[in-house]
């Protein structure tokens, strides 16, 4: 757990280069589409432990700025809980993927963040940035910490989730 990688559906048609300028004196990355016509989406991710979350929530914030993203893309974070059966993925317990207020075209650097309840039966909070289809999502500052207190959540539980 703990370092950055890139997964997603179509992880192969994404790369991630670090950028030569900097972001208010912030490192920059930037997360790729790297074919000419791709097919899915690629995400620059963690894995953390759920513990320091699980008294406030989690609270993700990053400064993001799209170039020719023509799709979208956007931050995200999801509370995995207990793996049941080995034969099938962890139940989410709460997921946010800004797919309702999402990142496009060209602009200027932007903070976003994305909110979520961290519940006790929690075992892992994952999190980071999406790219899907063509385009460069620059990243500075990305920082995941314990949620202020009542900060509204972004996101939330989703159906048939435990508690």
């Amino acid at each position: 757990m703990g370092h950055w990688f890139i997964a997603g559906d179509r992880r192969e048609e994404y790369t991630v280069e670090p950028a030569p300028e900097r972001w208010r004196e912030l490192r920059v990355v930037n997360l790729r589409c790297a074919v000419e016509s791709p097919h899915g989406f690629g995400t620059l991710m963690r894995d953390v432990p759920p513990a320091p979350f699980q008294a406030t929530g989690c609270r993700l914030t990053a400064w993001l700025r799209p170039v020719d993203v023509a799709s979208w893309a956007g931050l995200w974070a999801r509370v995995d809980g207990p793996q049941e059966d080995p034969a099938s993925r962890p139940p989410m317990l709460a997921f946010d993927n800004m797919g309702d207020r999402p990142v496009r075209g060209t602009a200027d650097w932007q903070r976003y963040e994305v909110v979520l309840d961290v519940p006790r039966a929690a075992v892992n909070v994952a999190y980071g940035v999406l790219l899907v289809g063509a385009g460069v999502v620059s990243i500075a500052g990305i920082r995941l910490t314990p949620a202020p207190s009542g900060l509204r959540r972004t996101g939330g539980p989703l159906p048939n989730s435990a508690p």
